[in-house]
């Protein structure tokens, strides 16, 4: 997909080896119902790319669908300080939590079966339209979470 392919250019330029199909759109979770509702008017979305020593998060700009990058990521997660991923679903997303060394990350994907006319469907796709469309979170949603519990060091 065109959009795909512009954001692994976009890591590769930061220096990073991006894993191919190892990438969604999250929000960073973990807020009380009142967030939740504000959050709802002010959407802040992240790509998370799986790579092939760290995780990264690029910022995406709602509106525009465009990666907001300043020669760095908003976050990068090295696997080595990774100590447990749980994923757990939640009504129409998953929450995913990684705790690492000194964090805990608590993060929210949409699930894939409504992203066609959902914010992470809209947010990877080229085209849009009402009944649904491929994209790159669709599509990449099962092996990224696969992907991610493998970093568990308890496994």
């Amino acid at each position: 997909m065109e959009k795909d392919n512009k954001v692994v250019k976009i890591i590769k330029e930061l220096g990073f080896n991006p894993k191919e199909g190892k990438a969604i759109m999250v929000k960073f979770g973990g807020k009380n119902l009142s967030a939740t509702v504000l959050d709802f008017f002010i959407p802040e979305f992240f790509i998370m790319q799986i790579c092939d020593n760290e995780i990264i998060f690029l910022p995406v700009e709602y509106f525009t669908s465009k990666v907001k990058v300043q020669d760095q990521v908003h976050l990068e997660i090295p696997f080595n300080t990774i100590n447990s991923v749980k994923v757990e679903e939640n009504l129409l997303n998953y929450d995913i939590t990684i705790e690492t060394d000194t964090d805990i990350i608590e993060l929210s994907a949409q699930q894939k079966e409504l992203s066609g006319i959902r914010s992470s469907g809209v947010l990877s796709s080229s085209t849009y339209s009402i009944f649904g469309n491929e994209n790159w979170h669709k599509i990449n949603f099962d092996d990224t979470l696969k992907e991610l519990l493998k970093l568990n060091k308890n496994s």
